[in-house]
């Protein structure tokens, strides 16, 4: 819903935030980007808030290390070739990589929470 209601409405968005004619022309250069950006990001959000509820860090700082060097990588290959288009596109990597990344680790932390819920049903039962 961000990204259509940015996409539709991207002169009345953008004229909330400034009525300088420059900024404007920029904005509207790179609005897909903006347009883009919630559907790379959106899982990787979602993730985190799942995997730092678990209490699982590890994954996070796996996730995020990896995603950084995904960044770096078309970082050093677009920039110079694509000026901020080429950063734009480096973000959505690292945003993109971040979210595949952390669902690569939901497999364990299904397995995790198999476990646990397992364990505390197994000593509920034997409590009795």
């Amino acid at each position: 819903m961000l990204a259509a209601t940015y996409y539709l409405f991207s002169d009345k968005v953008i004229l909330l935030f400034t009525d300088i004619p420059g900024v404007i022309e920029l904005a509207h250069e790179y609005g897909l980007w903006i347009v883009l950006f919630p559907f790379t990001a959106f899982i990787g959000l979602i993730f985190y808030g799942v995997f730092t509820g678990a209490t699982e860090a590890v994954p996070v700082r796996n996730s995020m290390l990896l995603a950084l060097m995904a960044f770096l990588l078309v970082q050093f290959t677009a920039v110079s070739n694509h000026g901020n288009h080429g950063l734009w596109l480096a973000f959505l990597a690292f945003s993109l990589g971040r979210s595949l990344f952390l669902a690569l680790y939901i497999p364990r932390l299904n397995r995790k929470v198999t476990e646990i819920m397992n364990d505390d049903s197994l000593m509920k039962s034997s409590s009795f």
